[in-house]
């Protein structure tokens, strides 16, 4: 009978360490639906969205404050983020009436920053390097240029690879800017590399990738997740690898969002379901396979970021496990 206790006891314990509650909530009075979550000049921010605008959010003691806002038209637009040294830049896509704009903010001001164009169908991809925006999008001119860049005063057509359709992914990896197309022939992917003057083809891969809703840098490789397939890419600067997720997900429902790597782990979020419960919207790689976080997340991720030392994600967040959350969740290790 002690022998029969003993094992039940060390059962127990090792199911509660594996499915660990490591969510906790974070106090908190926005408002709105949060669209994203960045650090910048040191301080937290939180981007929500409004009826006709969108809230930003500072980090401040235990709560967060209003520390901005940007007006749009009252068609809804569609919503890309990205954070430089000196900006947090902001793209509203209006797929309606194919007319989309950039907005800088520095902490306090907001600005227009959009190509001038009679109109610009969408952009799709931007980034910040060496203190220049890099922007990836259609735009309807005479010709259809395909990237462009803006030095802080005004915007510079780079041009695009030949014979490629649809725009490019930007991404950085060991200081250089990278752009992944999709030939419009053979449907291969490609990487080309900028050199400051011209794009020159790296690799072609074997197959297409569809659209990346999240990409970072991880083990020093660049991982990117397209938005359906259950797969992921690798680009260690020299061949792209096609993986696919050890933790099978519906294709109804998955989409991933965001990617962090916190501590020597991966963790992605998005939203999804799994035939793991405990992996509802969030989940990590530990260099060799994914793992279910805890009791995972119920809802939508849109964000996960490091602050001070700890591991935050933001969205529409529900539950995790028993325990109720109001859309923002500390990881705890």
């Amino acid at each position: 009978m002690k022998k029969l206790f003993f094992i039940f006891c060390v059962s127990v314990f090792c199911y509660t360490e594996i499915y660990a509650q490591q969510w906790e909530p974070v106090n908190n009075t926005i408002t709105g639906e949060i669209l994203t979550a960045t650090v910048f000049k040191s301080n937290l921010y939180v981007f929500s969205l409004q009826e006709k605008s969108i809230s930003i959010y500072k980090k401040q003691d235990k709560d967060f404050v209003m520390a901005g806002e940007i007006r749009f038209d009252s068609i809804q637009p569609l919503l890309n983020f990205t954070t430089g040294v000196n900006y947090v830049y902001i793209a509203l896509n209006y797929p309606k009436n194919n007319e989309s704009k950039i907005y800088t903010w520095d902490g306090i001001e907001v600005k227009i920053i959009s190509p001038d164009s009679p109109t610009t169908e969408s952009f799709e991809s931007f980034i910040e390097y060496k203190g220049m925006l890099f922007l990836s999008g259609n735009f309807l001119r005479e010709i259809d240029y395909r990237i462009m860049q803006w030095d802080g005063k005004e915007w510079k057509l780079i041009g695009t690879p030949e014979d490629f359709w649809g725009p490019g992914v930007l991404f950085t990896y060991k200081d250089i800017l990278y752009c992944i197309l999709n030939d419009s022939y053979s449907q291969n992917a490609s990487v080309y590399s900028y050199d400051g003057t011209s794009w020159k083809r790296v690799l072609k891969n074997k197959a297409a990738i569809q659209e990346v809703f999240a990409i970072t840098e991880y083990n020093d490789q660049v991982f990117l997740f397209e938005g359906t397939n259950n797969r992921y890419f690798v680009f260690d600067g020299k061949k792209l690898s096609e993986k696919s997720c050890t933790l099978k997900f519906d294709n109804y429902g998955y989409t991933p969002y965001c990617l962090k790597n916190f501590k020597g782990k991966l963790f992605l979020g998005g939203q999804f379901w799994s035939e793991i419960e405990t992996s509802l919207c969030v989940i990590y790689f530990d260099g060799k396979k994914w793992n279910a976080a805890g009791n995972g997340i119920r809802s939508r991720i849109a964000s996960i970021v490091e602050f001070e030392g700890s591991l935050y994600i933001f969205g529409s967040l529900d539950s995790s496990g028993e325990i109720i959350l109001n859309n923002i969740a500390r990881y705890k290790e």
